[in-house]
């Protein structure tokens, strides 16, 4: 039962650090032109006003907006569009927050005036509480002279095409990333700090065959918590994962990071850039989800589980009162946890589990659950031979629920 969501410019009021790791040496701590400075004013009172305080600035997060917008220059606009890529790119910084959004912002001659930008940063989704943005904005050629008339506040503003690239993330867990490449076996040591109302810490680690080690991680009464992961022997692609059993919500990821084990750094893929299939339907998203857990299933040789209307109702439940509700997670404020919504509903099952993701579609909300080992071990759970799928649409997002179980014998 674990919890994955899929994956913004004046002086910033309140500047600062927040859980999420240091930035890099020498990265900037604050926004450096008029355009990064008055987005970044916007985002944090909406931040204010939809999650609450803290709302800060965060090097980190910039970091990961001038990564993605170098891919943009690179690749074109269409970089946006592919979820594996923009997630990719962000991990690639140490960006291991699994709540993390980004949005790119283009114009054409001059920035965006207050009205136009206000629009816009209204307008991004974000399926949780965002708390932490990074912003940078990028020229994209044919920047020319200062125009003679005042642009918002009364700066005066250079013309020229631009792009202004945002990354939110609600950080849950405060460390140094992990190193994202080893070119030999080694043992891993990572430490850091859980916010406040989270505990009971897990460690995951999967390795290229697809195995899942899993050990709990002791941790203090401050949050503060260390320990050693080994990575290796054989080369290829390892998950590591945090994952906090305890929080109000139920349990959740709160830090995923892939670490490559070569002998060269591995090379950035470039985005497939062509259309991809984006389901978006909730009905629809219902029937590829399920179609997507039996195929992957039978690849690995287990059980392909049948698909049962009661645990069909219990997801589709679970799914409409989050999008009703406004929250993401295993433990209703209503109708509390998996095993009272099933006690509830009249269902008795020997054991069960649940998936949850946030995504623009049924596609990149699946992928993101592959992605995390504890959602993967789920799935490959051949004790769980029912299973129940839900969507509910929630903004430009769907929300997506699989519920798992075994029958008593």
């Amino acid at each position: 039962m674990l919890l994955l969501s899929p994956g913004l410019g004046g002086c910033p009021r309140a500047a600062g650090t927040v859980p999420g790791g240091a930035a890099p040496a020498g990265a900037p701590r604050e926004p450096q032109t008029e355009l990064e400075r008055r987005a970044w004013l916007m985002l944090e009172d909406r931040c204010l006003a939809t999650s609450g305080p803290p709302c800060a600035w965060s090097d980190e997060l910039r970091a990961g907006a001038e990564a993605l917008a170098g891919r943009l220059e690179r690749e074109g606009r269409a970089v946006l569009g592919d979820e594996s890529a923009v997630r990719a790119t962000l991990q690639r910084v140490g960006i291991g927050h699994p709540n993390v959004v980004a949005a790119a912002l283009f114009y054409a001659g001059r920035p965006p005036g207050d009205a136009d930008l206000a629009a816009y940063v209204g307008a991004i989704e974000w399926p949780f509480r965002a708390r932490a943005f990074g912003v940078v904005e990028r020229g994209t050629g044919g920047r020319g002279e200062e125009s003679a008339e005042p642009g918002a506040e009364g700066v005066t503003e250079a013309s020229g095409d631009g792009m202004l690239v945002l990354v939110a993330a609600e950080p849950l867990v405060e460390m140094e990333p992990p190193p994202r490449w080893l070119p030999q076996e080694a043992e891993v040591e990572f430490r850091g700090r859980l916010v406040p109302g989270l505990s009971g810490l897990r460690a995951l680690l999967s390795d290229p065959a697809g195995a899942i080690r899993s050990s709990e991680v002791a941790a203090g009464g401050d949050g503060s918590f260390r320990g050693v992961l080994r990575v290796g022997p054989e080369p290829g692609r390892y998950v590591f994962e945090l994952v906090a059993e305890q929080t109000p919500l139920g349990p959740q990821v709160v830090y995923l990071l892939p670490i490559e084990l070569s002998f060269e750094p591995p090379a950035e893929a470039a985005a497939s850039g062509e259309a991809t299939t984006a389901t978006t339907e909730p009905a629809e998203a219902e029937r590829v989800l399920a179609e997507r857990i039996a195929a992957y299933r039978a690849e690995r040789g287990l059980p392909v589980p049948t698909r049962d209307a009661r645990l069909d109702e219990v997801a589709r439940a679970h799914a409409l009162d989050m999008a009703a509700h406004g929250f993401f997670g295993h433990h209703s404020p209503t109708r509390g946890d998996l095993a009272q919504r099933l006690r509830a509903a009249g269902h008795s099952f020997a054991r069960a589990a649940e998936n949850l993701a946030a995504g623009p579609s049924a596609e990149a909300a699946f992928a993101t659950l592959l992605e995390s080992p504890a959602h993967r071990a789920n799935f490959l759970e051949p004790g769980y031979t029912l299973f129940g799928v839900a969507a509910a649409a929630s903004g430009g997002s769907l929300l997506c629920a699989v519920v798992l179980a075994s029958p008593h014998r």
